[in-house]
């Protein structure tokens, strides 16, 4: 994970140039010297990931191709950074992102049938064990385990989602749907393996990766005006 970049090829005639150490290098060494680079890149991604919400911008009040869009870049970029295993994923939703959002028929088309994904992604009998799984979480620790469940409900969710889909929009449509959901259910699952369900709800760190919630970006691509 570090770049020996101090190991300096040099004839032996030269003197050994010094080199300032820089503090953050010693800390990843240490980390990775101690711990391994799984739980290293996990808090390298921790501490970049902030970057991309310093200026958040409410979920309710995102747009796909501005504020949304903006993020998932971010995200991708910081996941690469610190190589998460996610990196990958995250990356192939940027894709399907940037397809929809700069070829004009596409975004015509998303926009056409976003009500129809809308009604399906939010059908009572797909999000329901969700939407009880999270109702009134009444401490931090409480979100996180909810989130928990979250991430076990997500695959039953999809299977749900995708069938609804096509039983209200149309084979074809489902194409579209697709190039998105597909995507973001990769991404979820890796981030649930990866950050949510290996999170200790007893860490009271507000940076606690157990409070993401992989249904919230499926209500910022689908559910948001």
């Amino acid at each position: 994970m570090i770049e020996p970049s101090y190991l300096l090829s040099q004839s032996s005639k030269e003197v050994p140039a010094q080199r300032h150490i820089d503090q953050h290098e010693v800390l990843d060494f240490v980390c990775n010297f101690l711990f391994g680079t799984v739980q290293c890149d996990t808090e390298c991604f921790r501490k970049v990931i902030k970057d991309c919400v310093r200026d958040a911008v409410p979920m309710e009040k995102m747009t796909l191709c501005d504020e949304l869009f903006n993020e998932i870049q971010c995200f991708t970029r910081n996941a690469y950074k610190c190589d998460m295993p996610f990196k990958t994923s995250s990356d192939e939703l940027e894709i399907a992102v940037t397809r929809i959002c700069r070829t004009d028929a596409v975004k015509k088309w998303f926009d056409k049938e976003k009500e129809c994904y809308k009604k399906s992604v939010n059908a009572s009998q797909c999000v329901g064990p969700i939407n009880q799984a999270m109702s009134d979480p009444k401490t931090p620790e409480d979100f996180i385990l909810a989130n928990k469940k979250v991430c076990n409900l997500f695959k039953p969710y999809s299977t749900c989602v995708s069938e609804t889909v096509e039983e209200n929009c149309g084979r074809m449509n489902k194409h579209l749907f697709d190039w998105l959901f597909v995507p973001i259910q990769r991404l979820s699952n890796s981030l649930c393996e990866e950050l949510i369900l290996p999170a200790d709800e007893k860490d009271t760190r507000p940076d606690n990766f157990g409070k993401l919630n992989v249904f919230g970006t499926v209500a910022a691509i689908f559910l948001n005006p």
